[in-house]
């Protein structure tokens, strides 16, 4: 492999067919918020190819390469909450999810996937709903949980759903905001998605 096709995935996420040629290749990136501080500019930067693939068989657009994860989301430094505009749009967010539940009487639980520092489990919480995340970012989870927004410091799948259902029951509401695309195993989330609602 070339240093160019290190990264990259020769069969669908999903239906695990053949993917073909990228439609979309916007050459080699450096990785998104990880700017390089004084110091780390002598040393080479972790760049990767942004290209786009399309699956003939199932249809799903999905990232043609995947970076490892430990090396995106170990030390994550974008935080949800430091726009207004996001934190008003996860408050109206969570009203909505809570009027749309089929069961009208509590408790309900949110569990919520990807959960950053905690902005969508605290609005979750300000509706009186019950509230889990699970986030990779160790500074990230560190931080909710210091906030009282119970984190679990994790990548979700069938393992940390199954210690949620045990610990919680069964959630009502799961949510993961813009998660998917950097998720290379899509069928253990999917499988703890499944668990977690049973």
């Amino acid at each position: 492999k070339t240093k160019r096709d290190l990264y990259r995935k020769t069969n669908c996420r999903y239906c695990h067919a053949a993917l073909p040629e990228p439609f979309l290749d916007l050459e080699t990136m450096a990785l998104a918020n990880s700017f390089l501080s004084k110091e780390q500019l002598k040393d080479e930067e972790f760049t990767c190819p942004l290209r786009l693939s399309w699956c003939s068989h199932c249809t799903l657009v999905q990232l043609s390469d995947v970076v490892p994860a430990d090396l995106m989301f170990s030390n994550y430094l974008y935080v949800s909450s430091t726009t207004q505009t996001f934190r008003q749009h996860f408050a109206e967010y969570a009203k909505k999810a809570k009027a749309r539940l089929l069961r009208k009487t509590g408790p309900f639980l949110a569990v919520d996937i990807g959960s950053n520092d905690g902005l969508l489990l605290s609005c979750y919480q300000n509706e009186g709903m019950r509230a889990v995340g699970v986030e990779p970012a160790r500074n990230l989870s560190r931080e909710a949980n210091e906030k009282g927004l119970r984190t679990v410091n994790d990548y979700f799948g069938e393992k940390p759903a199954g210690a949620i259902l045990k610990e919680f029951g069964p959630a009502d509401i799961i949510s993961a905001n813009n998660v998917f695309a950097h998720i290379d195993d899509i069928h253990s989330v999917c499988r703890g998605v499944n668990k977690l609602l049973a």
